[in-house]
């Protein structure tokens, strides 16, 4: 038998389909088919869409509270985020556009990246860059496009301030970029594997 990544007969039958560039949601289906594999399809779904739905509401507390430091405030953000209209409306069909928590994680982390020049954070922003795009590519793009404008205007800022940037902010800051540069060369893998098949 033959394991094919990003790749369908079920669609365009018999020719078939790459996936590639298709809203496929890998982490949360590989997730549901191991881990939840033992259940009904409908059931290992079901408790997808409910965990995801939880992820969204607990990344949006840690994201308001990373900037608040107000508990009550981000248990608002919480319930706001978790049950906003636009996450509802996508419930039926669009688990990729309701699994927007890896952006909330991804500026969390890279926020206490900058806060702590920290190889573990600038690791875990990549790798949670790696968990978006193997789950939704808008978010993706959504989150390299917050991270380049965020550091524009705090370079921007720190070099009107200081008048220049110390060696600990350039540090970080190539941190961050190679942290980029690694989930662009991830997301090109992910492209030219898209017709990858290996034999089992």
């Amino acid at each position: 038998p033959e394991l094919q990544f990003f790749r369908t007969d079920y669609l365009f039958s018999p020719i078939g389909v790459d996936l590639t560039l298709h809203t496929h949601t890998m982490l949360p289906a590989l997730f549901g088919a191991t881990v939840l594999g033992s259940l009904s399809i409908t059931l290992a779904h079901n408790l997808v869409l409910l965990f995801t739905l939880f992820l969204n509401a607990a990344m949006a507390y840690l994201l308001a509270y990373r900037i608040t430091s107000s508990k009550a405030g981000a248990v608002l953000a919480a319930s706001i985020f978790g049950g906003s209209p636009y996450v509802m409306a996508h419930l039926q069909g669009h688990l990729n556009l309701v699994s927007a928590w890896g952006f909330l994680l991804y500026v969390v982390l890279l926020l206490e990246t900058l806060r702590s020049n920290s190889w573990k954070f600038t690791v875990a922003a990549g790798a949670c860059l790696v968990a978006v795009a193997y789950t939704d590519y808008y978010y993706l793009v959504y989150a390299i496009a917050f991270s380049v404008v965020w550091l524009a205007v705090r370079w921007v800022s720190l070099s009107v301030i200081s008048g220049q940037s110390s060696p600990r902010r350039l540090r970080m800051a190539r941190g961050v970029l190679m942290a980029l540069v690694v989930d662009v060369v991830i997301a090109a893998g992910i492209i030219v594997t898209g017709g990858f098949v290996t034999e089992l």
